[in-house]
């Protein structure tokens, strides 16, 4: 889970490979991939990913890992 990750990196432990999950992306400092379930352009042409919308816009331009998303 997210809180067991997050304990987990509090105590030192490390991972071969660290994977986001959509909204992840904006929390998670250092990430190897991620997977988005959205298309990316539910977060550049509408509003319909509501709250999350204004983070991804600005998060997602400037991922340096490979995202894996699906289309509608």
């Amino acid at each position: 889970s997210q809180i067991d990750f997050h304990l987990s990196q509090v105590h030192s432990v490390l991972f071969d490979e660290v994977w986001a999950i959509n909204a992840m992306i904006g929390v998670l400092p250092r990430i190897d991939r991620a997977f988005i379930l959205d298309p990316m352009s539910r977060f550049f042409d509408t509003e319909d990913a509501g709250s999350m919308t204004e983070m991804m816009r600005l998060v997602l331009p400037t991922a340096y890992y490979p995202i894996y998303s699906c289309e509608l």
